[in-house]
């Protein structure tokens, strides 16, 4: 009884984990994209949050199978 609820707190904290990931990505591209608006966004900064987006979609999709 007590692993089953260890195991649900860990799976709601990664689910948690894996939304921030994906809130931080989202958010590094959008202000990316306002403090370079004129001009093209920078590849790097791209890139970072790609890379966070996906990592969270990683955990999300294939870590907390069901």
């Amino acid at each position: 009884m007590i692993w089953l609820l260890l195991n649900y707190e860990i799976d709601f904290t990664m689910y948690y984990l894996a939304k921030f990931f994906e809130f931080v990505g989202i958010s590094v591209i959008t202000l990316g994209f306002y403090i370079y608006y004129p001009n093209p966004m920078q590849y790097n900064v791209l890139f970072y949050g790609i890379i966070f987006f996906i990592g969270g979609l990683i955990i999300e999709k294939y870590l907390l199978k069901g």
